[in-house]
């Protein structure tokens, strides 16, 4: 992390109640396509500050085999609103290459357009795609329970969630699976 990192993803938290997370630039290690560059800022978790209430209504990251980290994103995104990077913003985190971590076994697909990945990956279908589904239903489902259960209680609701709006987008991303 660099020295501004933990300021710049807190701040906005502690001064402003309704938003539930921050999510700041990356520098990279290695040659990486722009595209894929935004791709890995969007979901990566080092880059990002989360609320521990938003956090806790999402359920923390999902039990999958592959893509986690995006699946947790996709929902912090669907429940609160936040802060996300622009262009111009000084990185604030390096993801940096170490033997066998994601960017070390993926630096040849990160290097070419996104659209080229099946050239460095297959696909992910079949038994392995379905168990992707069903946990993203299962997650989905979790999280509108726990929405719900908040509304039948009348308890207070965070500034950050609008309840009507979050089952929306929960039944929204439960249709795309």
């Amino acid at each position: 992390y660099k020295p501004q990192h933990i300021q710049r993803a807190v701040q906005p938290l502690t001064v402003n109640a309704s938003i539930g997370y921050v999510k700041t630039r990356m520098q990279f290690e290695v040659p990486m396509h722009p595209r894929w560059g935004q791709v890995i800022e969007q979901v990566s978790p080092i880059n990002g500050a989360v609320r521990r209430d938003v956090h806790e209504l999402v359920g923390g990251f999902p039990d999958l085999d592959n893509a986690e980290d995006a699946s947790y994103w996709n929902m912090v995104r669907a429940l609160s609103v936040g802060v996300e990077p622009q262009p111009g913003d000084t990185p604030t985190c390096v993801y940096m290459l170490t033997p066998g971590n994601h960017l070390h076994s993926q630096q040849d697909k990160f290097a070419h357009a996104p659209e080229d990945r099946d050239r460095f990956e297959p696909p992910q279908t079949g038994a392995a795609a379905e168990a992707r589904r069903t946990a993203e239903r299962e997650a989905l489902t979790s999280i509108r329970r726990r929405i719900e259960a908040r509304l039948a209680l009348r308890d207070s609701m965070p500034a950050w969630l609008e309840a009507s709006t979050a089952l929306n987008h929960v039944g929204l991303m439960f249709k795309a699976i």
